[in-house]
Formats: C-alpha cells, structure tokens, sequence
C-alpha cells in the first residue's frame, strides 16, 4: 500500500476508479455534484487541510496512483476525509488538469461547504467531516494521528 503525507494530510491507495467510458481527450463535464449545507471559514483547519489536499493533487506530480486507483486520505488536524481519482484512460498531466477543473467548480458551486461530492467525466473528489464508502478501514492502516485528531469516531 502507498502513503504520501503532505502538511498533515495521509494520503492512501484505495480501489479501482473504473472509466466512464473510453476518451480520446480530457472531458470534465460534470456528471453529479452534491454540496453539504454546513460551511467552514477560509481560516479553518478544515479549510487548510482543503488545500493542502488539492495542492498534492493538482501539482507539478500528480501522485500516480490517482490514475489507477482512487487516493483516501485524511487530516491529522481537524475531521477531514477525502477520496480522490482519475480515469485511468487519461495522463498524469490531464489528471491534474481535471482536479484544477474540480476545485474551480467547488469555489464557484460549493464555496467553503463542509461536504462536497463532484465527479467529472474524467475525475472525481468527495471530501466530508467524516469517513465514508468504507475508507476508514484504509485509514487505519496509516497509523492513528498524534493526539488522537482526525479520528472521525
């Protein structure tokens, strides 16, 4: 199993993202978008875990492993959960792209929501307040948090 840690956040290999169908191009068009009522401030923990997650996933190195399997991960600081992934019919570069598209959504849609769902024809992020889709399992595998943070218990 891969674990990356970036600035308080773990990060782990899932499950198959399986493709929503052959594409010869990046496509983020958006097929279901779900936003959590409850808000965060720009100067949460929650908020900082955000974009600590978004930043690793839109970077120069796109981790690899969001192309074939689906990212989970977590932060040490606050109850932040999140899962991510690419279809495997498109590059690190397009995944990265794609996961640009998506936080411009989120900012523009869900602005500072809690609890976000967006899946793009090409990619998909969820990120909640707890676990979620079985995730937690994975989670445990990285070790508990210092401090007992960001359990979701």
């Amino acid at each position: 199993m891969n674990t990356t840690t970036l600035c308080n956040v773990t990060m782990v290999t899932l499950f198959a993202f399986t493709s929503l169908g052959a594409v010869a191009s990046l496509n983020t068009r958006i097929i279901n978008m779900e936003c959590n009522t409850a808000h965060f401030t720009d100067e949460s923990p929650f908020a900082d875990a955000l974009k600590n997650s978004m930043e690793v996933l839109k970077g120069p190195q796109v981790p690899e492993e969001t192309l074939d399997h689906p990212l989970v991960g977590r932060s040490c600081l606050t109850n932040f959960f999140f899962q991510a992934g690419c279809s495997k019919d498109i590059g690190p570069e397009d995944c990265a792209i794609c996961f640009s598209a998506i936080e411009y959504r989120i900012n523009m849609l869900c602005k500072n929501n809690m609890g976000v769902q967006l899946t793009l024809q090409d990619c998909k992020l969820r990120y909640e307040t707890y676990t979620f889709d079985g995730i937690e399992e994975q989670l445990d595998n990285t070790g508990p948090c210092p401090g007992g943070g960001g359990s979701g218990h």
